[in-house]
């Protein structure tokens, strides 16, 4: 005899429905898993980035600290900044000395010289009223300085050397005066420029 199963099939939702559980079961707690992982991961991360910054801000606090500067530096950088003002308004005098000397004629003479800032004032005796109007002139020409103007001007009697008595003369001594032009001017400078 043939045995018959007369029991109704087990539908395959209710087979699979066991497996599916468990599987489903399984594969949550495999994602969970690795959803706290990588929260886990991260987090460290996170914690590593949040110490590098710390760091980085402390190490930026202790520089600026540093870069802040102390009295000497102060005092060098001041001294480097007169130093550079100084260099830029130098004058070669020089050069100034030459400009005003060239044109002297042989019979004057430089009897003063005062400085201030820019302004020069010069005093000159000549044999005659002519040279010292000739270099005056020749001072305006030469474009050097930045005015020349007579501040005063006159003729003088000077007295010479005593002359020494001769066999011949009556008198013992005789005092002779010869006329010398007295020239004052003002003389302005142009900037100064220093070629390096």
């Amino acid at each position: 005899m043939r045995s018959i199963n007369l029991l109704p099939r087990i539908p395959l939702a209710q087979k699979l429905f066991v497996p599916l559980v468990a599987g489903s079961i399984v594969l949550f707690g495999l994602a969970g898993t690795a959803i706290a992982y990588y929260h886990y991961v991260i987090q460290a991360e996170i914690e590593d980035q949040k110490r590098e910054i710390a760091e980085l801000d402390k190490q930026i606090v202790r520089l600026a600290a540093e870069r802040q500067p102390d009295a000497a530096t102060q005092t060098f950088k001041m001294l480097t900044e007169e130093s550079r003002k100084l260099a830029e308004e130098r004058r070669d005098w020089r050069e100034v000395a030459e400009q005003l000397t060239f044109p002297m004629p042989a019979s004057s003479r430089l009897t003063d010289l005062a400085v201030k800032e820019d302004k020069l004032t010069v005093k000159l005796e000549f044999a005659d009223m002519k040279p010292a109007a000739a270099y005056v002139l020749a001072l305006q020409k030469r474009n050097f300085f930045e005015s020349v103007s007579i501040k005063t001007a006159e003729n003088v009697l000077a007295p010479l050397a005593p002359s020494t008595p001769s066999a011949d003369s009556a008198s013992a001594t005789s005092v002779q005066s010869a006329g010398i032009a007295l020239l004052s001017l003002d003389i302005t400078l142009k900037p100064a420029k220093i070629s390096k």
